[in-house]
């Protein structure tokens, strides 16, 4: 048949009823493992909870590079709330993150569905290795290029424009508050990053060739087929991708810092690098690190909030 089933394969459920003396038997009777494993532990710990329970601690502190930090409890808390530049910033970073949210999880699924439905399997290689090629391109170069393109003077924009008589509509486009933000979402254009790509084309792949064969002799189009099959088999990578979009808009400012510095003015102030500023250029690191802890707790909410939003109650198997 083609009814979808369950793929979840769960361990039998027996009660917690070992003692500590049991745990430490046991882990006895597996030193070795837990020998081989006690140096990631131990580098995990070091490098990555250490670091950030030791910025849960600073937040409460008035700390300066080199100095002693003294408790002032919720101060950093209070200063952050009406601060007028990071509420700027915390705007600037709603609208980006909007954007890229939307279009990280759209863009890359239509490509997806796009390369899906080639008839040739060589032409279909051959597209996915073209789009998944600038992922090995690293990030500064991009962001580089990108910073060319908008330049007032040899941008391609902007020559572009003078090319067809519309030198009225040459603007520093990065140098403008008007502008400024909306060419920062426009970086990445198309947007169809490799790694969604790779995912979304997974899902769409694992799909049964018993169920697209059905929809095929019912006589169902392409876009029936999108909205009734193939959407609701990839929820479970539309999830993915867009828990990893969330994180990644809202910890993000590199491209803000390469091109910017959050200028002009305040246009493309984002928190990460108000963050970056304060605890860098002036070395207040207890109020960044409560900025740091801002943006978790608005990162670990949203986060959330997508695992309870969107429930996957069925995945698919592949029957290829």
């Amino acid at each position: 048949g083609i009814f979808p089933r369950a793929a979840r394969l769960s361990a039998p459920s027996v009660p917690f009823r070992s003692s500590l003396p049991d745990l430490l038997r046991r882990i006895y009777a597996n030193k070795t493992v837990y020998l081989f494993l006690a140096p990631s532990f131990l580098l995990m710990l070091l490098f990555s909870y250490y670091p950030f329970l030791s910025a849960i601690q600073h937040s409460f502190t008035r700390w300066t590079v080199g100095g002693v930090s003294r408790f002032i409890g919720l101060n950093n808390f209070i200063e952050l709330a009406g601060d007028e530049i990071f509420l700027t910033a915390l705007a600037n970073l709603l609208k980006l993150s909007a954007f890229a949210i939307v279009v990280n999880t759209t863009a890359p699924l239509f490509a997806a569905e796009l390369i899906f439905n080639l008839k040739s399997a060589r032409l279909q290689y051959v597209s996915r290795a073209m789009l998944v090629f600038p992922m090995v391109v690293p990030f500064i170069v991009m962001v580089l290029v990108w910073g060319f393109i908008y330049d007032a003077e040899v941008g391609i924009i902007n020559q572009f424009l003078s090319l067809i008589g519309l030198e009225n509509l040459r603007h520093a486009w990065l140098g403008d508050a008007r502008f400024a933000l909306l060419a920062m979402m426009f970086i990445g254009f198309p947007w169809v990053g490799g790694f969604s790509l790779l995912i979304y084309l997974s899902g769409l792949q694992a799909i049964s060739d018993e169920i697209l064969d059905s929809a095929l002799i019912d006589g169902v189009n392409v876009f029936r087929r999108f909205r009734y099959i193939d959407l609701p088999m990839v929820l479970g990578q539309v999830k993915l991708i867009l828990i990893l979009s969330v994180i990644n808009s809202l910890q993000s400012f590199g491209v803000q810092l390469i091109l910017t510095e959050g200028g002009p003015g305040f246009a493309t102030l984002v928190p990460g690098l108000y963050m970056y500023n304060m605890g860098f250029w002036y070395a207040r690191m207890g109020y960044a690190t409560t900025i740091g802890f801002v943006l978790f707790i608005l990162i670990f909410g949203l986060t959330y909030l997508n695992f309870k939003g969107i429930k996957v109650e069925t995945e698919y198997v592949a029957r290829r």
